[in-house]
Order: C-alpha cells, then structure tokens, then sequence
C-alpha cells in the first residue's frame, strides 16, 4: 500500500512517462485485487462445508431393513474387534456404541461405519439435519439397562418392521430417522 502511494505522489516529469505510470498504477491495482477476489470463493467453501443439507423426512421412504441390519453387523464387528484391547477397547467399544451415529470426522459424516458401508444415513426429523452426538445417544440409550437391552432389541425390531417410517423407539426419544443415502 505505501508503494502505491509513494508513486502516486511522484510528479511526472514529460507527457511521455505519465501513460506508463498510469498503466503501471492500473496493473499493480489489479494485481492487489486479484488475491481478495481469489479468496472470496474460498470462504464462500468453507461457510458450504459447514452448513449440513436439510433432510425433509417426508420425503424419504424407510430404510430397507436388511441394510440397516448388515450396518448393526459392521457396526459390532467393529466394536468386537476393538474389544480384544483390555479397558482402552472395552471403553472405545462403549463409546462407539453410543456416539457412532454422531461421528463426523475420518470421512464418516455424521454416521456409523457400517451405515456408510451400506449407504444409510440417520437424519433429525425436526430440523432436517443429520444426526449429532447428542442424537446418537439418546437412540442408543434404551439399551443401556443390562438384561433388559434384550428384551428390548426384540421390541425394536417389531417396531422397525411394523412402523411405516422404520422408526424405532430410540428413533422417537430423539426425533430421529434412518435414511437410505441418496
């Protein structure tokens, strides 16, 4: 910037200089804008990236069952795996369980392992966006009294065949649905 304004303020001495000096005014002016114009299209990315697309759950038909259950496979067999790791894996295989319809980074977006494996996707029904953390848990968390989660899984599967939406019981305390991924 003081460049500019140091060579704005040199007189021209002949007629002949002062198209140069306009014509190198012009070129270096642009060549200043050229950078900010280059960054506009880049923050206008990022603010895309972090917006998530709006999911109306009306338009979407329920998940087919038997992806939805090779996704729970995937997602188990991850956890089985994991769990060979006393404590750290043991608690990893916790965690997972409860957050794994909410992770959102290793390429994953917003869903588990095996529902990206098998094209699912968990969406909030009132706000259309994909599921969080604090989606993923509250479905996850009807399962969490020992003995009783089998009694339960059987209770969530005739919900999920019989319902007209597949929504399971996790799905309505948290305002939540499985999508088949477009």
């Amino acid at each position: 910037m003081e460049e500019n304004t140091q060579e704005t303020q040199k007189p021209v001495e002949s007629a002949q200089e002062a198209p140069q000096a306009n014509a190198q005014q012009t070129e270096q002016s642009q060549q200043t804008e050229q950078p900010q114009q280059a960054a506009q299209p880049q923050q206008t990315e990022q603010t895309q990236q972090t917006e998530q697309p709006k999911y109306q759950a009306a338009n979407y038909q329920k998940a087919n069952f038997g992806k939805r259950f090779v996704a729970l496979l995937i997602d188990a067999g991850c956890c089985f795996v994991v769990g060979f790791i006393p404590i750290l894996g043991w608690i990893a295989g916790i965690l997972y369980t409860f957050a794994r319809d909410g992770i959102d980074f290793g390429g994953l977006d917003n869903r588990s392992i095996g529902k990206k494996v098998m094209g699912l996707r968990v969406i909030n029904t009132e706000t259309g966006t994909r599921c969080n953390y604090k989606d993923s848990v509250i479905r996850q968390i009807v399962f969490v009294v020992p003995i009783l989660n089998f009694l339960v899984a059987l209770v969530e599967l005739v919900v999920v065949l019989s319902d007209d939406k597949g929504i399971r019981l996790g799905d309505k305390l948290a305002k939540t649905m499985v999508i088949e991924e477009v």
